[in-house]
């Protein structure tokens, strides 16, 4: 499970990252977080493959694949280390955003995993 916390937007414009975490677009208020639960892994190659699971965002769900990359894996300063990037987009509407978004959006998750050795 991947989860965002929709307040944590960031933009190089004053005062534009908490008017889109507000009422009139994601309404981090009534719906603090957005989230992705897998629920399957289809390897392509061996640093590629889909995951596929459930994407919740202002509190509507819907199936979602993201289009993964393995950066890197291997031991690092006494840890196991994984490296993972993954990509979708998403059609703004079928979440409930205004009708200004009308084209797709990307969403990319990048990540590492550890685990001490």
């Amino acid at each position: 499970m991947a989860t965002v916390e929709v307040n944590s937007i960031a933009t190089n414009v004053a005062g534009f990252a908490a008017e889109l975490a507000g009422a009139k677009y994601l309404n981090a208020a009534a719906n603090p977080q957005a989230k992705f639960v897998s629920s399957a892994f289809h390897k392509s190659d061996a640093t590629h493959g889909k995951v596929s699971g459930t994407l919740t965002l202002m509190g509507r769900s819907m199936p979602a694949t993201f289009n993964v990359t393995l950066i890197g894996a291997g031991p690092f300063y006494g840890h196991d280390v994984i490296g993972v990037h993954a990509e979708t987009s998403i059609m703004p509407k079928d979440f409930g955003l205004p009708a200004v978004f009308d084209e797709p959006i990307e969403l990319v998750i990048d990540t590492e995993f550890d685990r001490p050795q």
